[in-house]
């Protein structure tokens, strides 16, 4: 079906058909160069190649020459990547000369006078069109007619202006609360080293007002008991689909009847974790059905659960890890651990005060989540 010559979505006021348009005559092109020699960490410019542009600018390297400079408002767009990559037709904007000189395998766009900046930056981002040069089984490479020949649909300068303005509106947004879930994490991680004692001392270094007696060393079967005989596998064909959290090695599965523990519990990945340096810990809180694929630990009167998932962060649970391919993590193995734990109440007020720190963390990534949907929805509705 022939798509229509105006979107679904426009600001009030705008009724005019948008019109065929190619980016040959909408941008000027040009290559990079290549700055394999001349890269330095030292050095005054920023290298845009297609880490750069495929981590929104988070990984940087630097060159002491400006090759190939670029200009406030051109759009640095990426010409080449292995089968199936996330770097393929990203763009980044330019927001100050002087700064960036382009890498090899990255284009320079320089929109014309007819056509806002932030609207085609939008437009070509991961576009379709560019993808569809993906064949999922070599490295794709982009070539300048494959680029020039693309065909779009634009309104008038105006009306751009206005779409291009929203947009850098939204991506403010995602990156103010992406920004501030990021520095929470870091605050969380420096607060983590410094709010339990290291292997060779029995304070921490950080403590809350009015605690002051020296923590004590345990083994973990000392202060929970592992409930893991309660467990059990569901195979995906056999389960009865309802509103109790199923866990495996990585959090949530699936939703299902019925339960396997109640109350509050601890898991801990027993094989097939993802990450081995975050290792899966997750507290729960009422009624959850777990397979055999996750440790559940229930603290006895000595420890509060909240402080004890966080101490396990401060373990390097790589060191106690087996197997090859599939990680495990035996239950002998994760009972003899040892832990310094504190007074009930330092432990309660350090458990809620990370617990609280983790609430926020995730405040700011639903809402970034959200506005990603937001942005996701109107990319489709506002072009034509």
């Amino acid at each position: 079906m022939e798509k229509s010559n105006s979107p679904r979505i426009r600001f009030k006021g705008f009724t005019e058909p948008w019109e065929q348009r190619k980016l040959s005559n909408s941008a000027a092109y040009r290559n990079g160069k290549a700055h394999e020699s001349f890269i330095t960490q030292d050095g005054k410019y920023i290298v845009v190649n297609s880490k750069f542009v495929s981590t929104s600018g988070e990984v940087e390297k630097f060159s002491n020459v400006q090759i190939e400079p670029l200009y406030e408002g051109e759009i640095a767009f990426v010409l080449s990547d292995v089968p199936n990559g996330r770097a393929l037709a990203r763009t980044y904007l330019i927001e100050k000369s002087n700064k960036y000189t382009l890498n090899q395998r990255i284009a320079g766009l320089a929109p014309n006078k007819e056509i806002d900046n932030y609207f085609l930056y939008i437009l070509l981002d991961r576009n379709r069109y560019f993808l569809s040069f993906d064949d999922g089984a070599k490295q794709t490479n982009l070539s300048i007619n494959d680029v020039l020949n693309f065909e779009f649909k634009a309104p008038y300068k105006n009306e751009q202006v206005k779409i291009g303005n929203l947009f850098r509106n939204l991506d403010s947004l995602i990156t103010l609360h992406q920004r501030k879930c990021d520095r929470l994490k870091n605050v969380e991680q420096a607060l983590l080293e410094k709010m339990f004692p290291t292997e060779k001392e029995d304070t921490p270094k950080i403590r809350f007002k009015g605690f002051t007696e020296p923590w004590e060393q345990r083994k973990l079967d000392e202060i929970a008991q592992r409930l893991d005989n309660l467990r059990i596998p569901i195979a995906e064909s056999k389960r009865t689909k309802g509103s109790t959290p199923y866990y495996g090695a990585n959090g949530i599965q699936d939703y299902v009847d019925g339960f396997t523990h109640d109350g509050e519990n601890l898991l801990i990945a027993e094989d097939g974790a993802n990450d081995l340096k975050n290792y899966p810990v997750c507290y729960t809180k009422g009624k959850i059905w777990v397979n055999n694929h996750a440790h559940v630990l229930k603290p006895n009167e000595d420890c509060n659960l909240l402080f004890l998932k966080y101490a396990f962060s401060t373990i390097n649970m790589e060191s106690v890890i087996v197997g090859g391919s599939r990680s495990k993590l035996n239950a002998n193995t994760l009972m003899n651990l040892s832990l310094f734990i504190s007074n009930k109440t330092e432990q309660k007020t350090i458990g809620e005060f990370f617990y609280s720190l983790d609430n926020l963390i995730t405040l700011h990534q639903r809402k970034c989540e959200k506005l990603k949907n937001i942005k996701s929805a109107l990319l489709e509705r506002m072009f034509a």
